[in-house]
């Protein structure tokens, strides 16, 4: 299966969808992602490798590493069917010699109905031959065949969470269409129901087959907004002139500021994978316009966990969500008893200290800039241990706070000004 490199809706296909839409769409699936529970995590870069009507493998493709024959990483096997009372899948770590069609399994747990996992009976950490002409032995075959991540996982990537996905994946399979098309439609969340019917009508299905098309990816679609409240204009705001809604675009970026006439604000702008969105009051002062954010947002946070001695590496640091699980793109900082510091990022399994480091860890600080994070300075010491977990509650993620930003008015437009740029929002329909 090739990567499908774009969201079914996104610009890329030709629609391009408001930016406060789309932010709110967006930031609605973040939080599932982030507080997804083990069962079910979207981790990092979980990928649909192969599938049949009776189970889906898919893999983490930011755990995948090479040591000469040997492959390893964390995978997750999805049931079509429940069995054992309630489990439908398998999430673990897997080994596999590559030279001798061997493969292993070093941690197991079942999946259930309910959003649980607990330690699986079926464990055995040996090595075990991999059955010939089975969908295992198909599975190990495209495994060994990638020399390093950097070569391409391959694989359908989710933006959903693999839980969804699975149970959309197999009722489209049992629909009877392929694995692969059936993969790439299960893979993504769809923007509003257009979205998916624009997707559908590419296919060539009947008009009936895509009434059961859209019956299994309902839940991956977002339902349309309420009616919005009627809006009481406020005097003071519909007597500055001001009121309106604003928009500003250059390459990637797509911005908009929606002033309403009831003296409140909306705000929302998207680039590459940013997405943040912002509300409260706006007052108009001659030729100057000044927000205030309500309610105010909570920026996400971190704070340290358990410790523990492992004696196989000099410091490892994880950052997981409150439910356990692994977030990568997370920036950090390391101290030492002497010389520069050392910077580099999270991973969904976490960070390791390189092994040619022979300096003392004192310190580490987090940050995720696009996000307004930044950690406060942990102390490491390796009496109390060398494997460290930390904490990310995501709280108000990607709700910026506006207030005290600066808005100039220049005629029908308006300057905004943040982080030493401005950015001009011109007046729709001036």
């Amino acid at each position: 299966m090739a990567d499908v490199p774009a969201a079914a809706g996104s610009e890329s296909s030709g629609h391009r969808l408001r930016p406060l839409r789309r932010c709110a769409f967006r930031a609605a699936w973040l939080a599932a992602i982030l507080v997804a529970t083990p069962g079910s995590a979207h981790a990092a870069d979980w990928r649909i490798v192969i599938a049949d009507p009776t189970v889906a493998v898919m893999v983490d493709a930011d755990t995948f590493k090479r040591a000469g024959d040997l492959r390893s990483f964390r995978m997750a096997f999805h049931l079509a069917k429940a069995v054992d009372g309630g489990t439908i899948g398998f999430i673990g770590a897997t080994r596999m010699d590559c030279a001798h069609k061997l493969s292993q399994t070093t941690e197991l747990q079942d999946m259930r109905r309910d959003g649980t996992t607990r330690p699986s009976k079926d464990l055995s950490t040996s090595f075990v031959p991999v059955e010939a002409k089975s969908l295992n032995a198909v599975f190990f075959r495209r495994m060994c065949e990638i020399e390093l991540p950097s070569d391409g996982m391959g694989g359908v990537a989710l933006q959903v969470p693999p839980g969804i996905a699975a149970r959309a994946l197999f009722g489209l399979m049992k629909l009877g269409v392929p694995s692969e098309r059936a993969s790439r439609l299960a893979a993504y969340p769809y923007e509003d129901a257009e979205a998916l019917e624009r997707v559908l009508r590419n296919t060539h299905m009947t008009s009936a087959r895509r009434a059961a098309v859209r019956r299994i990816l309902a839940a991956q679609v977002e339902p349309a907004p309420p009616p919005p409240a009627p809006i009481v204009p406020l005097p003071a705001a519909v007597a500055s002139g001001r009121v309106g809604h604003y928009t500003h675009a250059e390459h990637e970026l797509v911005a908009e500021l929606w002033l309403r006439a009831d003296g409140r604000f909306r705000y929302g702008l998207t680039v590459g994978s940013l997405d943040e969105v912002a509300e409260g009051r706006w007052t108009a002062d001659g030729t100057r316009i000044h927000l205030v954010s309500e309610p105010k947002p909570v920026r996400p946070t971190i704070t340290a966990g358990p410790v523990r001695q492992d004696p196989d590496v000099a410091l490892s640091l994880l950052v997981a969500t409150p439910n356990g699980n692994g977030v990568p793109g997370v920036d950090l900082m390391v101290g030492f008893d002497a010389g520069d510091t050392t910077d580099g990022y999270t991973q969904a399994d976490g960070w390791t200290l390189p092994k040619e480091e022979k300096r003392v860890p004192r310190w580490v600080e987090f940050s995720m800039e696009s996000y307004g994070l930044k950690s406060p300075r942990f102390l490491l010491n390796r009496d109390e241990g060398n494997a460290l977990a930390f904490v990310l509650t995501p709280n108000d993620i990607g709700v910026v706070d506006l207030s005290g930003t600066v808005v100039d008015v220049s005629g029908w437009d308006l300057m905004v000004h943040r982080e030493g740029g401005a950015m001009r929002f011109d007046r729709v329909g001036k």
